[in-house]
């Protein structure tokens, strides 16, 4: 057996030295105690982890408090774990954002490329996550998009405007009379 314990079921109330002073009884050497607390509110998760100084002591510390009451509530405690390796992203895998290859917005190449497109023209778009056509399309992107051949969306914004057949512009033209 380790010398590193979980301690689970913990009052949000319990302090490291609580938790030090009951594992430390019967004359037990306590390594290092350590609190697991919430990043965002700030206070207890509810689980702790405390190293002893040898496997006796934990063996020994393991037997007394298990299902012990502190704070009011019954201890948990199990030797610890390694933590498994997680994916990349600490999400289970999935990459929102981040650099895309393939498509990825507007006027991207039907099919979405790997990493699935999104947006108007990449069809079959999406996150970009585990499966090949994204979430929310025809898996392999689907081919046509829903407006017709006419200019990409990139250009429509570069050139200014929408398609320019035989429709006036507004704007910076100067000779327009309420603009």
């Amino acid at each position: 057996m380790g010398t590193k314990l979980y301690v689970g079921n913990l009052s949000y109330n319990t302090n490291e030295a609580s938790l030090r002073e009951a594992f430390g009884a019967n004359g037990r050497e306590v390594a290092s105690v350590s609190i697991i607390m919430d990043r965002e509110t700030g206070r207890s998760r509810g689980f702790a982890f405390v190293e002893m100084a040898t496997a006796e002591g934990a063996q020994q510390a393991m037997q007394e408090l298990d299902g012990q009451e502190l704070d009011g509530r019954m201890l948990r405690i199990n030797e610890a774990r390694e933590r498994e390796s997680r994916g990349p992203g600490g999400g289970g895998g999935r990459s929102f954002g981040g650099p895309r290859p393939g498509g990825g917005g507007y006027g991207g190449p039907p099919g979405g490329g790997p990493g699935g497109g999104g947006g108007y023209r990449g069809g079959g778009g999406g996150f970009g996550g585990p499966r090949p056509g994204g979430f929310g399309g025809p898996p392999g992107g689907g081919g046509d998009s829903r407006r017709g051949k006419g200019k990409s969306d990139r250009d429509r914004d570069r050139d200014g405007g929408g398609d320019d057949r035989g429709k006036k512009r507004r704007g910076r033209g100067g000779d327009d009379d309420g603009w």
